[in-house]
């Protein structure tokens, strides 16, 4: 009773046989076998284990995962598909880590798209006419779930969506603002069973979507300033209006505030690279692009099947909403347009914020984080303060500036460290209830006492960079209405046909891809010219480039500014005494006598 007690290893007389032995001991049982070496376990196990090794295609599968070039492949670890494609249920952990390795491996899951498709890819059979005007309303053939509009019938419905039309037939128009997005899929679980649709994790991604961008749009305020200049008793107002990107609510305060306001100098959040995209396209291109893009999804052009072509009604809807950031900035200038002219000061359009570039080779090297770290976003608030305070020291009395509400902070710091006091703060609501007025708010700058602030007028310069960085790119009246003829002539004279185009399915020639490596892909067709249009919709449809021309978008942004610098419509300068000169009309123009844009019959467009 006494004795050590033994632990059972591999190959030894088991704990049962052990006690069978004591209570009938006169029976006879069969004996194990040894236990083999320690070699020879250590053999056998990988010989187990080598169907497993040959089955991921690598037999160094301890290593880290390699690319045919040898360099390290980065996937995203975003997966919105977490779920069990025949079954429907969630993923458990080691079928979620299975997908995590083989993503990182460079080895694509796709899901099958053998589904059913409406229609051919080069055709897009939901809408009506393509030969009509693209700033007229397109007239859509189906419904949200591929289904005919018959006569008499209307899908006008949307709000809130359903895969068994509760409300009526679901409109396939894209959504115009977060705002329809939002009540189109914030009770989607309660009213259409979402979560037996589309699982828990793409609900629990939608819901996390919705709260983040409703959280942006509750920081909508106004933020009143009163600038120095070089006459303290005299001070200029500056007024920041915080928007967010596809609210139809800043839409709406910006074009309020310009036209309460009566600014004579609008600094908006943009650069010369996205001139063409939001000042230039219509409001009503953007409308017939993403109501033509998310109508042509509801045909199911990629054949997916239908789990995931329900995911892809919510994904489809995010994607043709890009198409409306920026609409604040547009409403702004549009108002600005219709202002009366001053009496003595020309109005200026500044375009304040950082190339698009530059943050593009940020978003590459760091990623969404970069852009939302500290340095970028005090680097994107002080040149924005330039542009604001070089427009007040340029005699302006009233300067509006429309910038995104996550740079609301940077921007006041910096303008603060110039020598701004800040003198009002109205929420944005506030202002859509009544109770703010932002006529009063610029009248408060105008008349704040800033006589004890003399020396940070020439303190402003120091703490911005004058003279060493750029001030921004300023657009007077010339300029202004050269590109306002350009974007009355798109609107008189596109039509959808020539707003988009559809492209050739890419043909995926997989061996060749192998064999070839990185870099182009040879086989049939790799000598032939690339597509040069703005692709979209996974590459089946495409803006052409005769539009992107006339627009000044994309490649064409730069011949456009050059155009208008030629003209002396635009300026770039790092000087403020420069820019006042040229504000003040000493500017010199290839053709001074010419201050209307080139006829239409001259123009690239009408060939």
């Amino acid at each position: 009773a006494m004795a050590p007690r033994i632990m059972p290893q591999f190959g030894t007389t088991s704990q049962f046989m052990e006690g069978a032995k004591g209570e009938f001991g006169s029976r006879r049982h069969r004996p194990c076998r040894q236990a083999p070496p320690p070699v020879a376990s250590v053999v056998l196990s990988l010989v187990c284990l080598l169907p497993l090794v040959l089955k991921t295609g690598r037999f160094h599968w301890w290593q880290e995962p390699q690319t045919l070039d040898g360099a390290a492949m980065v996937r995203s670890k975003l997966n919105l598909k977490m779920v069990h494609v025949k079954t429907g249920r969630a993923l458990n952990e080691f079928q979620k880590k299975r997908i995590s390795k083989k993503n990182h491996a460079g080895i694509d899951l796709k899901e099958k798209r053998d589904g059913q498709s409406l229609g051919p890819a080069n055709t897009n059979i939901a809408v009506k006419d393509r030969n009509q005007l693209a700033s007229e309303p397109l007239e859509i053939l189906i419904d949200r779930n591929g289904k005919n509009i018959l006569e008499g019938e209307e899908a006008k419905s949307s709000i809130p969506w359903s895969m068994h039309d509760v409300n009526g037939m679901n409109t396939a128009e894209a959504p115009s603002s977060f705002e329809e997005f939002m009540a189109r899929y914030r009770n989607i679980d309660v009213y259409s069973t979402g979560e037996g649709k589309f699982g828990k994790p793409e609900l629990e991604f939608l819901k996390n979507f919705i709260m983040k961008e409703e959280g942006k749009d509750d920081y909508r305020a106004i933020r009143t300033f009163a600038v120095p200049g070089q006459d303290p008793s005299s001070p200029s107002t500056v007024m920041l209006i915080g928007v967010t990107p596809f609210s139809a609510r800043s839409r709406q305060l910006t074009a309020r505030a310009v036209y309460e306001a009566e600014p004579t100098a609008l600094v908006l959040q943009l650069c010369r690279e996205e001139m063409g995209r939001q000042l230039v396209m219509p409001a009503e291109h953007r409308f017939a692009v993403a109501n033509y893009q998310r109508s042509f999804a509801c045909t199911n052009p990629h054949r997916t099947t239908l789990f995931y072509h329900h995911i892809y009604t919510i994904n489809d809807d995010m994607i043709a909403m890009q198409w409306m950031a920026g609409l604040a900035y547009h409403a702004a200038w549009d108002e600005f347009l219709q202002l009366p002219d001053h009496d003595t000061l020309p109005r200026v359009l500044c375009l304040g914020d950082v190339y698009s570039s530059k943050l593009d080779e940020v978003l590459h090297k760091q990623g969404k984080a970069g852009l939302e770290a500290v340095p970028t976003l005090s680097a994107r608030g002080k040149q924005l303060a330039r542009g604001l305070i070089a427009s007040a020291n340029s005699g302006h009395k009233v300067v509006l500036g429309v910038v995104e509400s996550n740079l609301l902070g940077a921007v006041t710091t910096w303008l603060e460290r110039a020598g701004a006091r800040l003198v009002a703060v109205s929420d944005a609501s506030d202002i859509d209830a009544g109770r703010e007025s932002i006529a009063a708010d610029v009248q408060l700058g105008l008349d704040a006492d800033l006589s004890s602030r003399e020396a940070w007028a020439s303190q402003a310069s120091v703490a911005l960079g004058f003279g060493k960085r750029r001030l921004g790119t300023f657009l007077n009246k010339r300029g202004m209405e050269l590109l306002d003829l350009r974007r009355q002539r798109l609107s008189k004279t596109t039509r959808v046909k020539d707003l988009v185009r559809h492209r050739e399915p890419r043909k995926q020639w997989a061996a060749a891809a192998l064999w070839g490596g990185s870099g182009s892909t040879p086989g049939p067709g790799a000598l032939l010219a690339p597509e040069t249009g703005m692709a979209f919709q996974e590459e089946l449809l495409e803006v052409p480039n005769d539009y992107l021309r006339e627009a000044g978008m994309s490649r064409f942004a730069e011949p456009l500014w050059e155009l208008l610098s030629r003209r002396g419509g635009a300026l770039e300068t790092e000087d403020p005494t420069e820019l006042e000169w040229w504000l003040a009309g000493a500017t010199e123009s290839e053709d001074a006598s010419r201050h209307s844009e080139t006829s239409f019959s001259e123009s690239s467009w009408a060939e």
